[in-house]
């Protein structure tokens, strides 16, 4: 206590976080006569208080007043989720103040590749704002076109799909007719479709058989194969000539407008197929004929099925078999007739056989058709005149086969004869002793041994198949060869060539 009157000396104060403004009420200069109690005044001294939103959104910097409160403020950051701040945050402003950093934990989306049919996709969780890599997307039959939305070049802030999309394929079916016609070449077809209806070519003397994956051989398809891929599709036909199993040397010809054809049949004659007459109506026929050339034997198998003459005329539906026009009427067939082997042999110049398969003008019974199978052609051999009194007996169907050393002579052949020398002596050219891949009728030399003069000994040369031999003694044999057909001839010189394949024996006659 201070005696009234003595001077007031106010004391010196201090506050942590403040500014002393004063007393209240205001100090008496001394005391007064009554107890009096002096307040001191007090500013709050003002720190900066901030919230750093470290890349984020809805940080803020203030100046606060010492010791107030703090409400930190709320923020945000794209593709991030806020952890909390680097420090806790005071409940009031502290001295000095202070600075919070937003901490922040980066999220992960989803993204998804949907190869939509295809292959290659994929699906994972990535760390937004990180590169996307788009993979390498397949489809069978497709062709990538892109994704469903362009591809962000990094992960967005949200889960996200891109879905593959596809163009089918479309791929080109040709069709090779291999010798007969068709109004379609080609035809395009979606990848996993099926072909669909296939067309039907056309080919004269022929059967189509069906289409095929190769040319020769290969699977046979349908209107349900599946297209996968680009192909050429091949027509098999079965030959009216390789149904009637002929060899070379007949010419065949075909009635016009309803002609035999070739049928594969389990129960042909000779081999799977046969020719079958083509389907006529009343009082008409259809005709098939076969042409040869010189001396030789005609052998054929027939036979009918269709009405039978009770009166055993044959002139109801009946074949009939024409040699050079003229019918030979006791090979007629009606009824059902099964094969029957029929033979003419010819002795030279050009011969027609002719098989007519002919219908009355009512009643049809049967298959109605007639059949013929089994045509062969076999020549006879033709002895040859060489001069001075000799001959060789000369296989009819090699000379056919070589006619670059023949010539026609009235209806038959006979070996080329040339006159080299100008006495006029005649030289021929015989056998040609080799192996023509494309003539398998040919025979071929096996041996043809030299003389110590380098000359052929005619007397030891074998063949095959084995082969007459020729009497040409006294004469003046010479041996040539080639290497190939259309080749020059050259000497043999002694010892032989290896590269002939071919040879020939020309003979001065004495």
């Amino acid at each position: 206590m201070l005696e009234r009157g003595t001077t007031i000396l106010a004391p010196s104060v201090t506050r942590t976080g403040y500014t002393f403004t004063g007393w209240s009420p205001s100090v008496d200069v001394t005391v007064p006569r009554h107890d009096v109690t002096y307040t001191a005044q007090w500013m709050p001294i003002k720190y900066n208080v901030t919230f750093d939103a470290n890349g984020g959104t809805g940080g803020w910097s203030r100046s606060l007043d010492y010791d107030s409160a703090i409400v930190a403020p709320t923020v945000s950051r794209t593709g991030y989720m806020f952890t909390g701040w680097s420090q806790s945050v005071a409940a009031t402003v502290p001295l000095g103040g202070a600075t919070y950093t937003a901490q922040w934990e980066i999220n992960q989306y989803m993204v998804a590749f949907d190869a939509n049919g295809g292959e290659g996709g994929m699906s994972e969780k990535q760390d937004y704002g990180t590169t996307i890599v788009a993979p390498m997307v397949t489809r069978t039959g497709y062709t990538f076109r892109g994704w469903s939305s362009n591809v962000a070049a990094t992960v967005p802030a949200s889960n996200v799909t891109y879905t593959a999309q596809w163009v089918i394929n479309r791929y080109t079916v040709t069709f090779d007719v291999n010798g007969g016609t068709c109004g379609t070449d080609a035809t395009t077809i979606d990848h996993g479709a099926t072909v669909g209806d296939l067309p039907v070519p056309a080919r004269v003397n022929a059967t189509f058989l069906g289409w095929f994956t190769d040319a020769e051989g290969g699977e046979k398809v349908d209107s349900s194969l599946v297209v996968t891929k680009g192909m050429t599709l091949y027509a098999h036909w079965l030959m009216l000539e390789e149904a009637l199993d002929v060899g070379e040397g007949i010419a065949f010809a075909n009635s016009e407008g309803v002609n035999w054809r070739p049928v594969l049949d389990s129960s042909a004659k000779v081999g799977d197929a046969t020719a079958r007459s083509g389907e006529i109506g009343d009082r008409t026929n259809t005709w098939l004929s076969a042409t040869v050339s010189g001396a030789g034997t005609m052998s054929f198998w027939c036979k009918v099925s269709c009405e039978h003459d009770d009166d055993n005329t044959f002139t109801w539906d009946r074949l009939m078999v024409y040699t050079n026009g003229v019918e030979v009427a006791e090979w007629r067939m009606d009824g059902e007739t099964d094969w029957t082997r029929r033979e003419v042999s010819f002795a030279g110049g050009e011969n027609t056989v002719k098989w007519v398969y002919f219908k009355d003008r009512s009643i049809s019974e049967g298959e109605d058709c007639a059949w013929v199978d089994g045509v062969t052609w076999t020549l006879a051999d033709v002895a040859v005149d060489v001069g001075g009194g000799k001959s060789v007996l000369v296989p009819m169907d090699w000379i056919d086969a070589h006619s670059n050393i023949v010539m026609a002579v009235g209806g038959d052949k006979s070996v080329a004869m040339k006159s080299t020398a100008a006495n006029g002596r005649k030289v021929w050219e015989c056998y040609v002793l080799g192996l023509d891949p494309e003539k398998t009728s040919d025979f071929k030399i096996t041996s043809f041994p030299l003389k110590s003069d380098g000359t052929p000994d005619l007397s030891a040369i074998t063949f095959e198949p084995e082969q007459n031999r020729w009497n040409l003694s006294g004469a003046t044999p010479k041996l040539k060869g080639k290497a190939t057909l259309d080749a020059e001839w050259q000497d043999v010189p002694p010892g032989g060539d290896p590269s002939f394949r071919f040879f020939t024996v020309e003979v001065q006659m004495p």
